[in-house]
């Protein structure tokens, strides 16, 4: 006979995990059933607990917390198809699976947006049951993926879901950077960091590159290279800043001083970039203030 019972899934990029009924730890520890590599997990970080009814999830007081739909998971909490589940550096998305008429099963990637909560819902749900709202047949969000039942996706349509992983992929590693460095593992992000700048690098020569980005990156990589004790990080901001002709944020200065003291002398670099920046006209007449501060550190 066929199969009918709903599945649960654990969704990382092109991985999935089937959850049992029963008890599911995540951690690091090898005694988990889901053991993840990462300084920022503890040795059992969060739980889920799978019974006929569904699946609920909880943080076991681990030090750097466990985050559902970006936000902080506070007590047991149920999961629903599409949740996303923030563990250390990886995101897990849960999956649901239901039995078709056929016997076979599917899995429910077709969701609707929630006008109350915002939360993925499978599409044939009409009332939320999360904030109670009743859900407007066909809003679908603007990432849901149809399954094969439905047109193929356009290349557009690809395109689309590609860079919106991509900005989510990119501020998710923003995020284990910055929680890496307020915890002193610089070694772990000084990896990360080296990732997001060989990244920002392919794009620049494509196609550009983000203004956003590059401060990100720069601040980045001047808490980086004040805590090794690594000049290069340091100069790769004031290089690149020189090198694309562009006036930094004034508060990164301020950065850029805290940064080099003690570990490398920055005048030459900063002399190269106020001659960039002074040797054009209309540059120099747009950051006099920028100007002025990094003067005063020669």
């Amino acid at each position: 006979m066929a199969e009918t019972t709903t599945k649960y899934r654990l969704r990382l990029l092109f991985q999935e995990v089937d959850l049992v009924l029963g008890r599911f730890t995540l951690g690091r520890a090898t005694s988990c059933n889901l053991t993840i590599d990462d300084p920022l997990v503890s040795r059992e970080h969060a739980e889920i607990l799978v019974d006929g009814s569904g699946a609920t999830v909880r943080d076991l007081a681990s030090r750097n917390g466990t985050q559902l739909n970006d936000k902080p998971l506070a007590g047991a909490v149920r999961l629903y198809n599409g949740d996303r589940l923030r563990v250390g550096g990886y995101e897990f998305v849960f999956i649901v699976q239901i039995p078709e008429t056929t016997g076979g099963l599917r899995v429910t990637l077709e969701t609707t947006s929630c006008p109350g909560c915002g939360a993925l819902l499978p599409e044939s749900e009409q009332v939320c049951p999360r904030c109670r709202k009743v859900v407007v047949p066909g809003a679908r969000p603007e990432l849901a993926i149809p399954d094969e039942s439905t047109a193929p996706i356009s290349i557009r349509d690809l395109e689309k879901v590609s860079d919106s992983v991509a900005r989510r992929n990119a501020r998710m590693v923003e995020e284990v950077i910055a929680m890496a460095l307020s915890l002193g593992h610089f070694d772990r992000a000084a990896d990360l960091i080296d990732r997001q700048l060989a990244g920002f690098e392919r794009k620049l020569e494509k196609h550009g590159f983000c203004l956003d980005d590059l401060v990100r990156l720069s601040e980045f990589s001047l808490a980086a290279g004040h805590a090794l004790g690594d000049p290069a990080r340091l100069r790769w901001v004031l290089g690149r800043w020189t090198d694309l002709g562009r006036a930094m944020p004034v508060e990164l200065v301020e950065k850029l001083a805290g940064s080099a003291r003690g570990v490398c002398d920055l005048r030459p670099e900063v002399s190269r970039y106020l001659a960039q920046l002074t040797g054009s006209r209309a540059l120099a007449a747009s950051c006099p203030e920028l100007i002025a501060r990094l003067q005063g550190l020669l």
